[in-house]
């Protein structure tokens, strides 16, 4: 039983080499490591192939649980045992870099449990054992309040490597949301603590390169806590660095749903991909949604959907699937299927409050940090949070090219009172200005009036004056001038003489 043990821990640790190898020198490797024997290659080639097309075959199945129930009796023989001054009390999770227990200290100084990670003896040399070292150098180094730390490290008797750090006795992120109930504005201003110590993460140099929410834990206080640095990266030069090289989706270290296009691209990773990983995970946060339904069909039908698809903003999100509730989501990675009325009284709002909630600002904060190239997204996670903390404040984002409206809307909002009272005032201003303006040009036009009535009655007098004075005897000289020739006489006057005056000319002939 233990030949075939090792033959199974063998075939492992080649197959886990060889698909860090591009295709065209997977045969070379396969020469060197196999040499005489011939069903060891086949049964390289054949996991290799199974793992290119995603297949699974009764030989690689075979091969697949056979050394999963190897690996699952070893890691429950280890439960009871003592290593270094702790004893492990039982099987937390197990992955690609080792198995996680629960342990405790058997001299008994300290009382808490501790997160225990024990690398398998037959990655030692492998790609495995060169990261889990690595993430020792890279937990030693950091100290942060929403880091789980570093406690101890050391080997067991038989030289296997281990770690042990703070357990965190608490739940994935996006579960601890919901089943709290936290609205908008406080699963954001979670997430600016968990951006806190992925910046501070950064500024010593590492790419956490696995941000997503089964990676932060918050605890019954409310805390969050960042972990699993097993895929880290150091952003220095030396030949760490150079040993912490990840290759493409082969080396099945990334979680497809939360990686960048880069990663799945096996490009170069910089502090932009752990951006776009927080966007991943805010998104998913405030909407219950995933920015894409990722397929597990083939490696060029995810690169499809990770680099080239453009995500649905969050509102959008949001109202689409309110049209066509309910909400299943089947792909493979999806969550299970909910509501979305349910998404939304999480989230402590209904589906159409949800979506004015989430547009404008959010959407274009959560679309600049998902954007497919590197250089367009937030330069750091720095400022990833400071728009975010405008957002809450109520100030103008970056995100959004914000206009004059736009930024007076924003103004508006953040000083509500004072803007009230100012427009109230400018109201009532305007109102009295209105007001004073009516009643001048009231008072202007009835003196107006006034003067036109006062200068037609004196001319109406002058005139009746004149005509009166043209039958006085003295003037006409003792010439009888009868009363019709008098009136005939002073309309004619009226008619010539007053063409330029007609309100006193209608007067007159009234």
């Amino acid at each position: 039983m233990k030949t075939q043990d090792a033959r199974w821990l063998r075939i492992r640790d080649l197959f886990e080499q060889a698909i860090e190898l591009a295709p065209e020198q997977r045969d070379a490797f396969l020469d060197a490591r196999c040499g005489d024997d011939p069903n060891l290659r086949v049964e390289l080639k054949s996991l290799l192939a199974s793992d290119a097309g995603h297949t699974r075959g009764p030989l690689t199945g075979a091969i697949g649980a056979a050394v999963d129930a190897t690996t699952t009796d070893r890691r429950q023989e280890l439960v009871g045992t003592v290593i270094g001054p702790y004893r492990l009390s039982s099987v937390l999770g197990h992955g690609g870099a080792g198995t996680v227990y629960l342990g405790e200290r058997v001299d008994r100084q300290y009382s808490a449990q501790v997160a225990i990670k024990v690398v398998e003896g037959a990655a030692l040399h492998s790609e495995i054992g060169r990261r889990f070292r690595a993430e020792r150098q890279i937990l030693a180094n950091l100290n942060h309040a929403n880091i789980a730390r570093l406690i101890d490290a050391g080997e067991t008797p038989q030289g296997y490597p281990y770690l042990v750090m703070e357990y965190v006795h608490g739940e994935a992120i996006d579960q601890y949301c919901d089943r709290m109930h936290l609205n908008v504005e406080a699963r954001c201003e979670l997430m600016l603590r968990v951006c806190s110590a992925v910046q501070y993460a950064h500024q010593n140099l590492v790419v956490h390169r696995d941000i997503k929410p089964a990676n932060i834990l918050v605890t019954p206080d409310g805390t969050p806590k960042l972990l699993d640095f097993g895929i880290a990266k150091l952003l220095d030069t030396d030949a760490a660095a150079a040993e912490l090289a990840l290759t493409r989706m082969n080396d099945r270290v990334l979680t497809p749903e939360y990686a960048s296009p880069e990663q799945i691209l096996g490009q170069p990773v910089t502090t932009a991909s752990d951006v776009y990983a927080l966007g991943v995970v805010l998104y998913e946060l405030l909407t219950g949604l995933r920015p894409y339904k990722v397929s597990s069909a083939s490696q060029l039908e995810l690169e499809r959907t990770i680099c080239v698809i453009e995500p649905a903003r969050p509102s959008t999100a949001i109202r689409q699937a309110a049209a066509k509730r309910p909400l299943t989501q089947t792909t493979t990675g999806s969550p299970p299927t909910r509501d979305i009325y349910a998404i939304a009284e999480a989230r402590r709002t209904a589906p159409q409050r949800l979506v004015a909630r989430l547009g404008g600002d959010l959407d274009a904060i959560l679309l600049r940090a998902l954007r497919k190239e590197p250089i367009y997204r937030y330069p750091s996670v720095e400022q990833f949070t400071a728009d975010l903390r405008r957002h809450l404040a109520r100030e103008p984002v970056l995100a959004r090219q914000g206009n004059w409206v736009y930024y007076a809307q924003r103004f508006s909002r953040r000083h509500a009172v004072a803007v009230s009272a100012t427009a109230g005032f400018i109201l009532l201003l305007a109102s009295a200005v209105i007001v004073t303006s009516v009643q001048a040009k009231r008072i202007a036009v009835e003196r107006d009036n006034a003067n036109l009535e006062k200068q037609t009655s004196e001319a109406v007098a002058n005139f009746m004056v004149n005509v009166f004075a043209a039958a006085d005897p003295y003037v006409i000289q003792n010439k009888d001038v009868t009363a019709g020739e008098l009136l005939d006489k002073s309309t004619q006057s009226i008619r010539d003489d007053l063409s330029q005056q007609p309100a006193v000319k209608a007067r007159l002939l009234e």
